[in-house]
């Protein structure tokens, strides 16, 4: 229903924060907290950003230059609009974004880090180029959104609640990836990837499983465990 990923840098304590579409998980201090950093401005993750208010907040300025960032944020001065490519740093973190393919203005991924490691945060995204790609690849974790399981989306087989056309459409060619998109691209470095955006009503672990096998980290709590439901009839 949100998305909040917070990356502690275990030899300062330190932390960043990417998106704020939930609260930033409770066990983190506020006055850990370095900065945030926001992929798009869909609900969904920025709806929280109220929680971190005072805090440096950097994105692409076609998302973070609207009415609802301004209220939520009281004001822009701790707002920095980012540039493609440019590295930012806070503390230990080196953060860089990339150009990203969704549904918005701007939307952008990043590439983060330290002396020790690196994450590529990847939500939201219905596609990945070849830049990308090859930036993720050099990171020890590759976080990506694997929305939804095509054999599940287009067989009529749903968790829940069963979307309309429009939106599958919107989904499928210009919000998210599928399992096997994301197999396809990154199989090489298959037991890099934390999968994560997961549709609770179109995706499972066990479709997951099926696609890619063994090796790789599911992480979302709306992932459904419960039983398919076939509304092909409704459909």
């Amino acid at each position: 229903r949100g998305n909040c990923t917070a990356l502690k840098d275990t030899k300062t304590g330190k932390i960043i924060i990417m998106d704020c579409g939930v609260s930033p998980p409770p066990n983190i201090k506020y006055e850990d907290v370095l900065g945030v950093f926001i992929t798009h401005n869909h609900s969904d993750h920025i709806h929280n950003l109220k929680d971190v208010r005072g805090k440096p907040v950097y994105g692409s300025e076609g998302e973070l230059n609207i009415p609802k960032i301004r209220s939520a944020l009281g004001n822009y001065e701790n707002v920095t609009f980012i540039d493609i490519n440019q590295e930012y740093t806070l503390g230990p973190f080196t953060v860089t974004p990339y150009p990203a393919k969704h549904d918005t203005d701007a939307p952008v991924h990043y590439m983060i880090t330290t002396n020790e490691d690196s994450v590529w945060y990847g939500c939201d995204s219905y596609d990945y180029s070849d830049d990308e790609i090859e930036a993720a690849m050099k990171c020890n974790k590759i976080m990506v959104d694997c929305n939804y399981d095509e054999e599940m989306m287009f067989s009529g087989k749903v968790y829940h609640k069963a979307y309309p056309e429009s939106l599958k459409d919107r989904i499928v060619n210009n919000g998210h990836a599928s399992n096997q998109y994301i197999y396809d691209r990154f199989k090489a470095v298959k037991k890099k990837l934390i999968l994560c955006h997961m549709s609770r009503n179109y995706n499972c672990e066990e479709a997951v499983r099926k696609v890619f096998g063994k090796g790789v980290r599911l992480v979302d709590d709306d992932l459904c465990p419960g039983t398919l439901k076939d509304v092909s009839k409704r459909l």
